[in-house]
């Protein structure tokens, strides 16, 4: 019989080591925050804009990071929350097509 897998090299944490997934989290984090707020109180103007701004604002960083940090192996945990970011960069406004 071949010797048993070694999961360890199948670790979720791999694309943790990348030097920009400290700031990948943070912003990622903030998205949450703010459309927590946007989907909680969809018809408050303050909300709204807070979620457009920050989409102006950020999510080129929050795109080019998640290419960059979850390009490796086994980063799939990361990978589906990247995707699952992108999805919500889609929310809003669909014809404010420069903000994503």
């Amino acid at each position: 019989l071949p010797p048993p897998l070694d999961l360890d090299a199948f670790e979720d944490t791999d694309c943790l080591e990348d030097a920009g997934a400290a700031l990948l989290l943070e912003l990622m984090d903030e998205l949450c925050q703010t459309v927590e707020d946007f989907l909680r109180f969809p018809g408050d103007a303050n909300a709204q804009e807070n979620f457009r701004g920050w989409r102006r604002e950020r999510s080129a960083h929050l795109v080019q990071l998640s290419g960059s940090v979850f390009h490796k192996p086994f980063c799939e945990p990361g990978k589906v929350a990247g995707t699952a970011a992108m999805c919500l960069l889609l929310l809003g406004d669909p014809n404010d097509e420069a903000a994503v």
